[in-house]
């Protein structure tokens, strides 16, 4: 798909993704934010359903997943707890995650605190 077919369009307090005049997935500003730190830099297009999975499983630790250690540690910690918040993810159960992955990278992450 050519890039100049694909635009934002903010609407009623939500952003659209929109491929020509078809609204193809909406999300918040916080997911917007969140996914363009966690995606751009390793070329991925997670959605943001996609990443909650992600960042709310121990796997992705033992897995050494780029994208949800990209969130623990890329991601603004206001902008992770409103996130957490919008995924309905468990703070302490991210808090967990964060720790873990704090351990393997050898220094602190804000979740992990």
């Amino acid at each position: 798909m050519p890039a100049s077919a694909v635009f934002l369009v903010f609407l009623a307090g939500m952003y659209y993704i929109a491929y020509r005049k078809l609204v193809v997935i909406a999300m918040s500003s916080v997911a917007i934010k969140v996914l363009s730190t966690v995606n751009a830099p390793y070329g991925t297009n997670l959605s943001a359903e996609q990443l909650a999975s992600k960042i709310s499983d121990f796997a992705s630790v033992e897995n050494f997943d780029a994208s949800a250690f990209s969130f623990y540690s890329e991601v603004k910690a206001d902008l992770q707890h409103k996130f957490l918040d919008e995924m309905k993810i468990d703070h302490g159960a991210a808090s967990e995650i964060a720790q873990k992955f704090s351990q393997l990278a050898g220094y602190p992450l804000a979740l992990a605190a």
